[in-house]
């Protein structure tokens, strides 16, 4: 049967013109340069998650009961932090990044929803993925997974 022959011309074409890396970088780009060169005003709200952050990341450095966690990659130094009263233990990733801050957001910012995300999303477990915008700087992530 030629079909098998005809899908395979299809899938290589396709592969050979995917872009997706190259969109998501040049969205990487976009994202970094607003974080970079547009001033930030932050609604109420906003400023209440940022200042929930904060403090959640001040406790966390000032715990001296800090859990080893074992990581993959050697350049990465990971440790669990449980705060008394939260429901929730938090993770803490440290390691060196030859990027700037910005571009650093932008990454994770774009990576939320972009097109390798959003292509491997069933692979990583995701059977649902929500990235909406409110603003330049601003967005909804949701995921529901199996």
């Amino acid at each position: 049967s030629r079909m098998p022959t005809a899908l395979h011309v299809i899938k290589t074409l396709s592969d050979t013109f995917r872009r997706d890396d190259e969109i998501d970088e040049a969205a990487r780009n976009t994202v970094a340069s607003i974080i970079r060169n547009e001033a930030q005003i932050y609604s109420d709200e906003e400023i209440a998650a940022i200042k929930r952050a904060t403090d959640l990341h001040e406790k966390c450095q000032k715990m001296s009961e800090k859990y080893k966690l074992n990581s993959i990659d050697k350049n990465v130094k990971m440790k669990m932090v449980h705060v008394d009263g939260e429901s929730v233990a938090t993770g803490i990733a440290t390691t060196v990044v030859d990027a700037s801050v910005e571009e650093c957001a932008a990454h994770e910012i774009v990576n939320l929803d972009g097109r390798s995300k959003t292509r491997n999303a069933q692979k990583d477990g995701l059977i649902r993925l929500i990235a909406n915008q409110l603003n330049k700087h601003s967005w909804d992530y949701i995921t529901t997974r199996r």
